[in-house]
């Protein structure tokens, strides 16, 4: 996570990232990432999730953070979110693909 914070290709994009982690024991979840605030700015949209260690693509998590930040963003600008869950292998559809 920590490099991602001080990329070369992402100017100004370390000052603005905001780490989080959450655990929840009774759902049987991790979460920790890195997020923009309101002052970033991006082109485009960059969302990058990891589920047990395997990169994935999920639509529907993608547009829950467009929606989110389409709220404080500026028309036509764009966040960016690292996501990383851990979740009991037995709750985790195996048939779905990484990408």
């Amino acid at each position: 996570l920590l490099g991602a914070r001080s990329h070369p290709h992402c100017p100004g994009l370390s000052k603005e990232l905001l780490p989080f982690t959450c655990d929840d024991k009774k759902f049987g979840f991790r979460s920790t990432g890195l997020l923009t605030n309101a002052n970033y700015s991006g082109k485009s949209f960059r969302f990058v999730l990891f589920i047990n260690g395997r990169l994935v693509e999920s639509t529907g998590a993608k547009r829950a953070f467009e929606a989110v930040y389409s709220s404080v963003l500026p028309k036509n600008s764009y966040p960016f979110v690292y996501l990383s869950l851990e979740i009991d292998p037995g709750n985790v559809d195996v048939n779905v693909h990484p990408t």
